[in-house]
């Protein structure tokens, strides 16, 4: 009995022995894919970023970039997480490499090239446009929208008009867009449709400092001094240490 009992260990051994030194059947595991790693960074970023998460959104986006040093879209996150904190000189920069890294990001295209027009570049945010989005009528709402600000910063006021209504008709409550063609109508003199922009603007219930001087400027113009003091009014009461406020009072303080 004790050498059967000896026998087996022994043979018990050898076997654990041999299991050890063989390969392991189940199949080895595999690192995350790099790509799927800063995907799912870039998501969390912009996720953070809608939530006003600023400093956990960066974290993401340049863990992403840590993973994948050439995504236009990180790149594209970073520019947006800077320009919420106003560091415009930085999100300008970020957003034109992601455009250098992918020309068909078009997110990225018409959010570098609104940052330029409002800088006042209107001619080279034209071109980012032109150069990148190949057929500009099957754009979606915002690359449009882009379209109509960077004409209007370059005073093509005509293209910008055309923008602006394939806006409208895909949204016809868009305040951007209902704004700005209110302000193109008023520099062209159509005072009245100038006027039913702003009423329709204002029936968004939303409101400006812009949109109220602009109002007192088209109510002037049409000799309407009673609704012209009414936006004055509402102006000064509603952000009184704007520009818009000063130059109101500058013009028509009585």
């Amino acid at each position: 009995m004790k050498s059967k009992l000896l026998y087996m260990l022994a043979v018990g051994g050898l076997v654990s022995m041999l299991s050890a030194c063989a390969p392991d059947p189940r199949p080895a595991f595999e690192a995350w894919p790099a790509q799927q790693r800063a995907q799912t960074q870039i998501e969390l970023g912009f996720s953070y970023l809608q939530r006003d998460q600023l400093d956990v959104a960066r974290e993401s986006f340049r863990t992403a970039l840590k993973v994948d040093p050439k995504s236009s879209e990180a790149y594209h996150g970073l520019g947006l997480v800077e320009a919420k904190a106003v560091n415009l000189k930085q999100a300008r920069s970020y957003l034109k490499r992601s455009v250098e890294l992918d020309g068909q990001n078009i997110s990225a295209v018409s959010d570098y090239a609104i940052m330029l027009c409002q800088e006042g570049n209107g001619k080279t945010g034209v071109e980012v446009l032109e150069k990148n989005v190949k057929l500009p009528f099957e754009a979606g709402i915002a690359t449009k929208l882009a379209f109509g600000r960077c004409y209007q910063a370059d005073n093509q006021t005509n293209k910008a008009i055309v923008a602006y209504k394939e806006v409208l008709a895909l949204d016809p409550k868009l305040p951007q867009a209902l704004l700005s063609m209110a302000h193109l109508k008023y520099d062209s003199k159509n005072y009245l449709s100038a006027s039913a922009f702003l009423q329709r603007y204002f029936y968004t219930n939303t409101l400006s400092s812009d949109a109220l001087l602009l109002a007192a400027h088209v109510e002037h113009a049409l000799n309407n001094p009673e609704e012209r003091n009414y936006y004055t009014q509402q102006l000064w009461s509603r952000y009184p240490r704007s520009e818009e406020a000063k130059k109101a009072r500058e013009l028509y303080s009585q």
